[in-house]
């Protein structure tokens, strides 16, 4: 991981200057206030581009930045 240095880090970010990698953690934590990013995860043979949503990121828009409550 290019942020905790963990050996396992099936992500990297399309977005981010230098290509980096990085664990779930460190890649959630990261791009908590990159919403918008592209991030690929590795799938034993190549990054193959996958979403935020599968770390658990979820944008609130509106509601005071909490979830809607209709949903």
């Amino acid at each position: 991981c290019s942020s905790c240095s963990s050996n396992f880090a099936p992500y990297r970010c399309v977005d981010c200057w230098g290509d980096p990698i990085f664990c779930s953690d460190c890649c959630k934590l990261t791009h908590q206030q990159h919403p918008f990013h592209r991030i690929k995860r590795w799938n034993g043979s190549f990054f193959e581009f996958n979403d935020l949503i599968s770390l658990g990121i979820v944008l609130h828009m509106g509601h005071g930045g909490s979830q809607c409550p209709s949903y």
